[in-house]
């Protein structure tokens, strides 16, 4: 009768660990960082490139499996990011202060590691797209500043494709942390005319704090 019992105790206590046991499905996450974004304005086949300050981005989001793989993950989210394009010196001359705000869909796979909760640093690679709306531009030419919102090289949706690194560290059950590398290239900008355009490349470094739910 002990065998029988000790059994029974081991066979119940099975699903009761399966049960019990943390499987979290998706996570919510704010990044934030810096960037710095190369401006280059097409006018009659003149280009005329614009040097950058560094300047600050922030992101929330969602991310989630796809189907039942640790690996590989889609993620979206609401971004806003400052650019300070400048020509010549940052105090003076032509300077830009303009505000970004956008929507982030990407796709990311582990490439070492995976988001099982049994690996401590998983390090990721991630490819997307994100549009791109101003919500608020000025421009500063030797102290006079304009308000460029309406300009139509900068009244469209600008699209970008994403290419990322990130590495993330598991710090516990529910929390990680991700520290990151991006960088965007123009696709499309919907604004300007017939002969004159904008695109824009940028460069981000961010960290993150990512909560798990199940």
């Amino acid at each position: 009768y002990e065998i029988v019992g000790v059994t029974g105790v081991q066979t119940c206590a099975l699903p009761i660990l399966i049960l019990t046991a943390p499987l979290y499905s998706q996570s919510y996450f704010v990044r934030f960082g810096k960037n710095t974004a190369n401006f280059k304005f097409t006018t009659n086949n003149t280009v005329a490139k614009l040097n950058s300050e560094i300047g600050d981005s922030y992101e929330i989001g969602h991310s989630f499996p796809i189907g039942n793989n640790l690996k590989a993950d889609y993620e979206a989210a609401l971004t806003l990011n400052k650019f300070n394009p400048f020509v010549g010196a940052p105090e003076s001359e032509l300077n830009y202060s303009l505000h970004y705000v956008g929507i982030d869909n990407a796709l990311s796979y582990s490439v070492i590691g995976d988001m099982g909760r049994d690996c401590d640093f998983v390090i990721r690679v991630k490819a997307g797209i994100s549009c791109n709306k101003l919500i608020s531009g000025f421009e500063s030419i030797n102290g006079k500043v304009y308000d460029i919102k309406n300009f139509p090289e900068f009244n469209g949706i600008l699209f970008m494709g994403v290419l990322g690194l990130q590495s993330k560290w598991i710090v516990s059950d529910v929390v990680d942390l991700s520290l990151g590398y991006n960088r965007g290239i123009s696709l499309l900008n919907t604004g300007g005319i017939s002969n004159q355009s904008l695109s824009i490349s940028t460069n981000q470094i961010m960290v993150g704090i990512h909560f798990l739910v199940q």
